[in-house]
C-alpha cells in the first residue's frame, strides 16, 4: 500500500516546479518578447511568430511590457494587426514604474 507521502516521480517534479515562481517566468517571457522585437528592429513581429518561437499568450506578454514603460507601436494594414515593434527608445521609460502604484 502506497501512502500519500511517498516521494516518487511526481512528487519530485512537483518540487522542483515549486522553486520556480510566477515573477521569474513572466520575467523571463518579458525578456524573450523584448530580444525578439529588438532583433527585429522597425520589422513588425507578428503574434504567431512569438508563438513559434515559444510564447504562449503574446498579446498577454505585450500588455505586460507596456506596464513596464516600454513603448510598443501596434502596426496595422488595412484595419489589421501585422504585429508590434518597439517604438522610440529599447528600453522601458523609468516614469511608468512609479505609475503602476494603484491608490496609494
Amino acid at each position: 500500500m502506497r501512502s500519500s507521502w511517498s516521494t516518487g516521480p511526481g512528487r519530485a517534479a512537483s518540487r522542483d516546479n515549486a522553486r520556480v515562481s510566477t515573477r521569474d517566468l513572466a520575467n523571463r517571457r518579458q525578456d524573450m518578447v523584448v530580444r525578439a522585437l529588438r532583433d527585429a528592429g522597425d520589422r513588425p513581429v507578428s503574434l504567431a511568430e512569438l508563438r513559434e518561437r515559444g510564447i504562449a499568450n503574446p498579446a498577454a506578454v505585450i500588455y505586460e511590457l507596456e506596464l513596464a514603460g516600454y513603448e510598443i507601436d501596434r502596426v496595422h494594414r488595412h484595419g489589421r494587426l501585422v504585429g508590434v515593434r518597439l517604438d522610440g527608445s529599447a528600453e522601458p521609460r523609468p516614469e511608468a514604474a512609479r505609475r503602476r502604484r494603484f491608490g496609494r
